[in-house]
């Protein structure tokens, strides 16, 4: 265990109840995952949830259940929490979106995604909306979807080769 790491937890024993305490000591074993022995990470993401639902800890959490422990079914149910809090953030709109093109729910996924594009115009979001297109059919739209996420930071090229392949 790491001095960083003790730091947290002391400073967690004395302040049992600080939401951004339980959030800090959550993301340092959720970046540092050699730390994890018991789902330390999820059970504190738990915690934040349970002491406090704000769109942070639902948001947080949901994003631990599906992308770690591959539970979409909770994670949606948790993000419709979050999403009745009415966040200005496009991330939790953008994991309902995600999640839903997982489970080949195109059209809802668009629904979510659309809102999402509508908080951040980002390469992920426009790139999945095309996706989603794409699998209902309609190649056009897709098609301008690809061509405008590889205009925006498009590294891997991920949307060049969804262009392509569309």
């Amino acid at each position: 265990m790491s001095a960083q790491l003790k730091a947290l937890l002391s400073k967690l024993e004395s302040a049992p109840n600080d939401l951004d305490l339980i959030n800090d000591v959550a993301m340092a074993y959720y970046q540092n995952p050699e730390w994890v022995s018991d789902d330390e990470d999820l059970k504190l993401f738990e915690r934040a949830y349970n002491t406090k639902k704000t769109v942070k800890t639902t948001n947080n959490l949901a994003w631990q259940l599906y992308f770690e422990y591959g539970n979409a079914e909770r994670s949606l149910q948790i993000l419709n929490e979050c999403l009745a809090l009415h966040p200005s953030s496009h991330f939790p709109y953008n994991q309902v979106g995600y999640i839903q093109l997982n489970l080949e729910n195109y059209e809802e996924a668009l629904k979510y995604l659309k809102l999402a594009e509508a908080k951040s115009n980002s390469r992920d979001i426009v790139n999945n909306i095309g996706v989603a297109y794409f699998y209902l059919g309609k190649y056009d739209e897709a098609k301008y979807c690809f061509v405008k996420a590889s205009n925006l930071n498009d590294n891997e090229n991920i949307s060049l080769y969804n262009l392509a392949v569309t």
